[in-house]
């Protein structure tokens, strides 16, 4: 968790990633994390012996079938090149960002059952949210916390307001449990800028 957010707050060095290399991990290495799925009580459920997929991207659009998801960027936004998503680790999948409002946005998976010892619905885990906020800035501000239907299936969207080192910045976090992994979307913003993008419409 505290690896997702420092991303968030550090999308300088993330751009400057996309120039880097790094030698491509095979297969096997990609899914070694990853576990068979179960119905969860959110009531997901995916076939025995399932792993997560990577999405992919065609222009302005990231899709995900494994979790019925698309992303449709603006035209001024720039997906990040393959490699730089690597980088982050298997757990990333997407990665996006506009130079002009300093927004950015992306998806991850996290082995919750893996990191905590055992699986948890999206509920559960927003405590360690905001917990994890709270750690990199005390002066955190938990906004709100709704239920958001993207691609068919219920997530839970939290907004944080964040006191950064230099401006505030406005995160929105949306998630989703899927037997024993949090699918993540994190969107930040600098809070000047929020009014001017609406991520919900962005995902379908």
């Amino acid at each position: 968790m505290k690896k997702f957010l420092s991303l968030l707050f550090s999308l300088l060095i993330i751009i400057s990633l996309a120039g880097c290399s790094k030698q491509p991990k095979t297969d096997k290495e990609n899914h070694e994390h990853e576990t068979n799925y179960v119905t969860n009580s959110n009531g997901d459920t995916t076939t025995p012996g399932e792993i997560w997929e990577k999405g992919a991207i065609d222009g302005n659009v990231y899709t995900n079938s494994f979790l019925n998801l698309t992303f449709t960027k603006p035209n001024s936004w720039e997906f990040l090149p393959e490699e730089a998503v690597k980088i982050q680790g298997d757990e990333y999948d997407m990665m996006v960002v506009d130079h002009k409002t300093n927004g950015s946005v992306y998806l991850a998976f996290e082995n919750v059952k893996a990191t905590s010892g055992a699986a948890m619905t999206a509920k559960e885990y927003v405590s360690r949210v905001l917990q994890a906020a709270l750690e990199y800035s005390p002066y955190s501000t938990f906004m709100d916390q709704t239920e958001v239907k993207i691609g068919g299936n219920t997530y839970i969207k939290v907004t944080i307001v964040v006191q950064d080192q230099n401006d505030p910045l406005t995160k929105y976090v949306y998630l989703r449990s899927v037997g024993d992994y949090m699918a993540q979307i994190y969107a930040t913003i600098p809070t000047a800028n929020a009014d001017a993008v609406d991520f919900d419409s962005m995902l379908s």
